[in-house]
């Protein structure tokens, strides 16, 4: 359990301080995504080329939700608030 709740602390931070962490972090959830579009595809159709270009529209869909993530960090300000 502790090992559980630290990973998620350690993804946590570098999904905040390091760039490429979220990128790398966006581009392998959109896959997960590709591939469960993918697999619901080729159970739905009897062709072999409609889930392929379903899974590619749903993986780049994914990125494209995702580009908020690739900016809001870097175009974020920092306002602090009085004490009451």
């Amino acid at each position: 359990m502790l090992i559980f709740i630290s990973s998620m602390f350690i993804i946590g931070f570098l999904f905040f301080r390091i760039r490429i962490f979220r990128y790398i972090f966006s581009i392998i959830f959109s896959l997960g995504w590709g591939f469960l579009a993918l697999a619901i595809a080729f159970m739905l159709t009897k062709s072999n080329v409609s889930p392929w270009i379903l899974s590619v529209v749903v993986f780049g869909l994914g990125l494209l939700v995702h580009k908020g993530h690739f900016t809001a960090p870097d175009h974020t300000a920092v306002i602090h608030y009085r004490d009451r």
